[in-house]
């Protein structure tokens, strides 16, 4: 008789215990987030699985693109997570302001067995912005090739014909920015350092190609594939000062539209050797020369893109 009365009594006391709320565990984008993509879903974790008839009544925004009316969402992970996914991409900033968007869960917000939100969850987070940057070359791939040779830690690049009537051609690598998400516009600032001799009249016009270097600078990149029709530099380029500037920017698209993790570019002359035995060259500093020279004094790639 005890022994059931100490059942029926412990059963009482269980019956009496609040159940467990339902609690958020982890969110993507948290709250104070900047960067979030046009590729990128919400989501929402929690510790049990959810009502998403709940989630229906308790999920709130304003924000242009995450509207009730403009969302789909899906539950996965048994209930327990919740993916939003909004129905047109989010828009990202025109300028270097953040641009902000945000949503919320009241405490309508129910698990499957009725436990009730801990506490409302409200986030605000940003797209990513239109930001410009200057990038120098990258130190492990900028450098000048022959058909035989590779030079890639010098303090110079140099491209035309040397002393032995070989012809020499230049190698310049831009980066991406970290977490960057997508290319708007390249303007390549291409200071002249030296000329040796007279290599526009006699090589000229200088080509400059954008290709593909792979891993590391290699001397089958002298001849390898140019990606697309050359720009044409006559020697004008450089007539009001030792600093010439190019559009790159539809080279720049392509390359990361192809998934490639930087624009590099070739540097060669039309006649690439003129057989008098004499070096007729351009000189351009390599990213080595950064501390001597200053990096006004090397050829930068003025990049606009999307970042956080």
């Amino acid at each position: 008789m005890r022994k059931l009365l100490l059942v029926l009594l412990l059963a009482l006391a269980a019956c009496g215990q609040a159940p467990t709320p339902l609690e958020v565990t982890n969110v993507y984008p948290p709250d104070g987030y900047h960067g979030f993509t046009k590729s990128d879903d919400i989501s929402i974790e929690f510790n049990r699985p959810i009502s998403l008839d709940s989630f229906v009544t308790a999920y709130r925004s304003t924000s242009d693109g995450l509207r009730p009316e403009e969302i789909a969402f899906s539950l996965q992970d048994g209930g327990r997570k919740l993916v939003i996914h909004p129905a047109h991409p989010l828009l990202y900033s025109p300028n270097e302001d953040y641009l902000y968007y945000g949503f919320e869960l009241g405490s309508e917000m129910r698990g499957l067995n009725g436990e009730r939100l801990s506490a409302p969850l409200e986030v605000s987070f940003t797209t990513m912005r239109t930001l410009t940057t200057s990038l120098l070359c990258e130190s492990a791939l900028d450098g000048s090739a022959t058909q035989t040779t590779v030079e890639n830690d010098g303090v110079a690049l140099f491209v035309g014909d040397n002393v032995y009537d070989a012809p020499v051609r230049s190698f310049l690598a831009f980066a991406w920015p970290e977490q960057s998400d997508g290319v708007i516009a390249a303007q390549l600032r291409l200071p002249l350092a030296a000329a040796q001799n007279s290599p526009m009249a006699d090589l000229g016009p200088l080509y400059i190609e954008p290709v593909d270097l792979g891993e590391a600078l290699e001397v089958s990149d002298f001849s390898a594939s140019a990606l697309a029709d050359p720009l044409s530099e006559d020697g004008s380029g450089w007539a009001g000062g030792n600093v010439a500037s190019y559009d790159v920017g539809d080279w720049a698209q392509q390359a990361w539209e192809d998934g490639r993790p930087r624009l590099d570019l070739r540097l060669r002359f039309a006649t690439e050797s003129d057989g008098d035995g004499v070096a007729d060259a351009l000189a351009f500093f390599a990213r080595e020369a950064e501390d001597t020279q200053g990096a006004g004094s090397l050829p930068t790639l003025e990049l606009t893109y999307y970042g956080p």
